[in-house]
């Protein structure tokens, strides 16, 4: 039903399937990071959605700690797919994820990133590679 939604010709339709997939219990993390990097909320109309700003919180503190492969494989696709566009979104949400594996995708996808980006990836991943994140179980 979501993806459905998600490729509705509607805006408004779309940011209210974003706020429904961020708060339903049942999303997986890759529908997280699906919200997280959407090329929607980006672009100011999500004022239109009520609880958009919360629904994007709750799915941010969701995805910290998962370790689930199929959403690394998203994201490095995401961001393979266009690095210009997606290379800030995907690096944040990775720093969301807080992982050993989200650091090492982030260092592997900065050799692939545009080069103007770079300062950008070191100063927001920084916290992230610093602290040696937490461990995976």
């Amino acid at each position: 039903v979501w993806q459905n939604q998600l490729h509705s010709k509607s805006k408004k339709r779309r940011l209210e399937a974003l706020v429904e997939v961020a708060t339903h219990p049942d999303a997986l993390p890759i529908d997280l990071a699906r919200c997280l990097c959407s090329d929607d909320h980006s672009l100011f109309a999500f004022e239109e959605v009520p609880g958009f700003i919360r629904a994007l919180a709750a799915a941010k503190t969701r995805i910290n700690g998962v370790n689930h492969l199929g959403t690394f494989r998203y994201l490095s696709q995401l961001h393979r797919s266009d690095p210009e566009a997606y290379t800030k979104k995907v690096i944040a949400t990775l720093t969301f994820i807080e992982t050993p594996r989200a650091a090492k995708l982030i260092q592997k996808l900065r050799k692939n990133s545009p080069e103007h980006l770079y300062k950008w990836i070191d100063s927001t991943s920084a916290d992230l590679l610093r602290k040696k994140v937490r461990r995976l179980p």
